[in-house]
């Protein structure tokens, strides 16, 4: 609604407390069709953890173990566990964001078979490539996403705090 009240997109800024948190907003703008750029961090599926993880996936399936691990969530989950997926969150930043970001992976797995419960690995795999595609756009003047860290010394005309939950900001 800002942008459609004269708000220039490059004037308005997400901020949330790590980059795992971007995803959500990353898929709302996409479907909103409003341009964006994560900034001080790497979108989503640009992660190294979430490539491993995507790479990780593709490799099982190739290899049949999908066909005998009982639902796609729960056979995603166990795929994703020697990554670094666990029951509770890390001790230390830079194991919990990479944690953040393979729950976040997980819970979008959650979402997608909700949706499509005939949903299967090739074409969860599908989805997942196109979602990754559609983030990869050039620089564009749109809407910031950033970290609350990455967004130091800068300034819109909008801030849009995001995610502000106790555990999360601050971080225990």
């Amino acid at each position: 609604k800002l942008v459609e009240s004269g708000t220039a997109a490059s004037e308005i800024a997400v901020l949330y407390r790590i980059n795992a948190q971007s995803e959500v907003y990353e898929e709302a703008l996409t479907e909103a069709g409003v341009p964006f750029q994560v900034r001080g961090g790497e979108g989503f599926f640009s992660r190294q953890e979430i490539r491993q993880a995507l790479l990780a996936l593709q490799r099982a399936g190739e290899r049949g173990q999908h066909e005998t691990a009982g639902s796609l969530p729960e056979f995603v989950r166990a795929t994703l566990e020697p990554l670094g997926l666990t029951a509770e969150p890390p001790a230390g930043t830079r194991a919990r964001d990479r944690w953040e970001a393979l729950v976040a992976l997980a819970e979008l797995v959650d979402d997608e078979v909700a949706q499509r419960p005939q949903l299967d690995l090739r074409a969860l795999l599908a989805e997942l490539r196109q979602r990754a595609d559609a983030r990869h756009p050039p620089v564009v003047q749109g809407v910031t996403l950033a970290s609350l860290h990455a967004a130091k010394g800068l300034e819109w005309d909008a801030v849009f705090l995001v995610g502000l939950a106790d555990g999360t900001l601050p971080i225990s």
